[in-house]
């Protein structure tokens, strides 16, 4: 786009003009729409609620039970589309609110059109056993491609404004640019650093559960020589942490620790310190909640006993990947936990279960885009509960939730639902991801309450765009300076989220 811009730039063309304007103001709205979709949840958790509404009930005509997460569903590919056609319909010499209107609904039929091809790549995908002939990002480019149908239709031929254009005013340029930038700032004010650290900074880990704390031995060989949990006391004490494990949670350890580490659980805490965690957590402290695949050693019902007040839940599968491996499958929420990271394997997140959350409660860390929800086998108890780790109907496609956090009272709570990230053969390549965790979950944040930051983000931005429109329309000659650094503040933006 940069290129493309330069060139078009030397032209004087006034047809060219208004097509730029109507990519670059295409691009600046999707890129705020991105950045409302990854920062506020509550939006994420409705597009995906649509995907499988839809899915599920296209997928029935055809006699299949599926269920598409937002991104196989190509959710976002149509509000790209949708956003061109809207400011497209603006810039037409010759419009009626009929043609909008059915614009849009060719959009939706077009998504809903895509889904029975959808269906015959998931049948295709499981006859060649996942060959490298079908790759994840297909589900992608199929709503793309069907997307593209309409918009061939409503633009033919059609011809958007070249007359004389209105002068720009650079007061309300720069005021729009301003509010811009304070509207991108405000829906990501949560992963800024305004830490408080709190001290000392002690990590209470409680110790029982299906755990070992075994550490690697010189000499001692074989497939479970490497223990599990053992080196994690350890790794934590070189990041300046004070460390107290016990097979105890009572009011005096809580009142000791800021963090409360819980592990693989396989039997619930009584109501006296289910109720002693809720009040410790309330007051501020932090939980960290580690599980495991379709309820391994019967922790998935203690694991959800002790969660019900922060509106995680582990489901009865395992999050699986579709190929050999999570390759570039997941989803890094804006977070300090996901700060700074640039590879996937820094995370060590190995097969593990999926987690289900309320949208008023909770929130993705990380989720995978492309992974599926293997649902587990009660009759399997020899392989602990595993289900056939192959993609079926009726099993969750696209964007499973993973890692999940939610705040309660004045503390916060992070699950967890593998362990494998803080397990000892893990620690040498994700050291920068365990102590952005901790790091988190020792420190109080200073954060705007949610609804407000929301409500007046979206304004700004509704405010931003209408500004922007109006730019749109005015003479580019007056603009350049503006259109190049908008291309570039869409690099910039779009990278990063």
């Amino acid at each position: 786009m940069y290129f493309y811009l330069i060139k078009i730039l030397s032209d004087n063309n006034s047809q060219i003009d208004c097509i730029l304007s109507v990519f670059l103001l295409t691009s600046i709205v999707h890129v705020c729409y991105l950045i409302i979709y990854f920062y506020v949840p509550p939006v994420w958790q409705f597009f995906q609620t649509y995907a499988q509404f839809l899915s599920r009930h296209v997928a029935t005509l055809f006699g299949k039970k599926v269920f598409f997460g937002a991104t196989t569903l190509g959710v976002n590919t149509t509000i790209l589309f949708m956003i061109f056609f809207v400011i497209y319909y603006f810039h037409l010499n010759c419009k009626s609110k009929l043609e909008l209107a059915m614009g849009l609904i060719l959009l939706l039929i077009a998504q809903v059109f895509s889904i029975p091809v959808q269906l015959l790549v998931v049948d295709i995908m499981r006859q060649l056993n996942y060959s490298a002939l079908i790759s994840p990002m297909d589900f992608i480019a199929i709503p793309f491609l069907f997307g593209l149908i309409p918009i061939f239709i409503l633009t033919y031929k059609k011809e958007i404004g070249t007359g004389t254009k209105k002068q720009a005013n650079l007061k309300f340029l720069i005021i729009g640019l301003i509010y811009v930038f304070i509207s991108v700032v405000l829906v990501t004010f949560p992963s800024l650093n305004f830490n408080k650290e709190k001290t000392p900074s002690n990590i209470f880990i409680y110790s029982k559960g299906v755990v070992n704390w075994n550490r690697p031995e010189f000499g001692n060989y074989g497939l479970r020589s490497s223990g599990m949990f053992g080196m994690l006391p350890a790794y934590l004490k070189s990041f300046e942490y004070t460390v107290i494990k016990h097979s105890t949670v009572n009011k005096d350890n809580l009142e000791k620790a800021n963090v409360l580490v819980v592990i693989n659980l396989d039997e619930s805490f009584t109501k006296k310190e289910k109720n002693e965690i809720q009040q410790f957590v309330k007051r501020g402290g932090s939980l960290l909640v580690l599980g495991d695949h379709t309820g391994l050693g019967g922790m998935r019902e203690p694991l959800n006993d002790l969660l019900k007040f922060t509106g995680v839940e582990f489901n009865f599968d395992s999050a699986h990947y579709l190929k050999q491996d999570w390759g570039d499958s997941y989803e890094f929420f804006p977070h300090p936990v996901t700060h700074k990271l640039k590879s996937n394997r820094e995370i060590g997140i190995s097969v593990g279960a999926s987690l289900a959350i309320s949208s008023n409660k909770a929130e993705p860390v990380i989720t995978a885009k492309f992974g599926f929800s293997d649902l587990g086998n009660a009759l399997n108890k020899n392989n602990a509960y595993l289900g056939d780790r192959r993609y079926n109907d009726g099993e969750l496609l696209g964007d499973i939730i993973l890692v999940a956090q939610a705040k309660y009272g004045k503390g916060k709570v992070l699950v967890f639902g593998d362990t494998s990230s803080f397990q000892n053969g893990v620690f040498l390549r994700n050291y920068k991801f365990i102590k952005n965790t901790f790091n988190w979950l020792v420190n109080e944040q200073v954060v705007m309450p949610r609804i407000i930051k929301n409500i007046v983000a979206v304004i700004l931005m509704i405010v931003c765009t209408v500004l922007l429109f109006y730019f749109s329309k005015s003479n580019l000659a007056d603009l350049k300076i503006f259109y190049l650094f908008a291309t570039i503040f869409i690099a910039l933006i779009s990278t990063n989220l």
